[in-house]
């Protein structure tokens, strides 16, 4: 069984996209929704739901991730970028 076959991969990757929604401060009811319609597609179909969760992830750590690391680096005592 591949990690593509298993619902955990959903469920890693859904708590990936909370994270980043989380630290971006835009955690809204509309992220529930859609966070609960990754988890019941990747229960019906993890195939499907390791896929658009993986998508999903990799759009906001591409549109993002810059302000994401920022205010990681800044919360640990960096300096902001």
């Amino acid at each position: 069984m591949s990690a593509w076959e298993t619902p955990w991969t959903t469920i890693a990757l859904a708590a990936g996209i909370a994270l980043v929604a989380l630290i971006r401060g835009k955690f809204s009811e509309t992220l529930w929704i859609a966070l609960l319609g990754l988890l019941l597609l990747g229960a019906a179909l993890p195939p499907a739901g390791a896929l658009t969760g993986a998508l999903v992830l990799f759009y906001l750590v591409l549109v993002h991730g810059r302000e994401v690391f920022a205010t990681i680096t800044t919360t640990l005592g960096g300096k902001p970028t």
